[in-house]
């Protein structure tokens, strides 16, 4: 029982978003991946990314619908 609770737990946190603020104060939002789940459109030279704990955050991009 203490090790299903622990990965549901070790779950829900992992589909968190991240904010982080650079030195200029602006914030970039941060969502997780898992390795199978990186979307087809992710390009590891363009977009901003990074790796904690085995879970791959890449930015959060504003559909264009969004903008209108």
């Amino acid at each position: 029982m203490h090790i299903v609770f622990l990965v549901l737990k070790q779950f829900a946190t992992m589909n968190k978003p991240i904010k982080l603020t650079s030195s200029d104060g602006i914030t970039t939002k941060f969502k997780p991946y898992t390795v199978g789940n990186i979307p087809p459109g992710f390009d590891k030279n363009k977009d901003k990314y990074f790796n904690k704990n085995g879970i791959t955050y890449i930015e959060e991009k504003i559909h264009w619908s969004q903008m209108i």
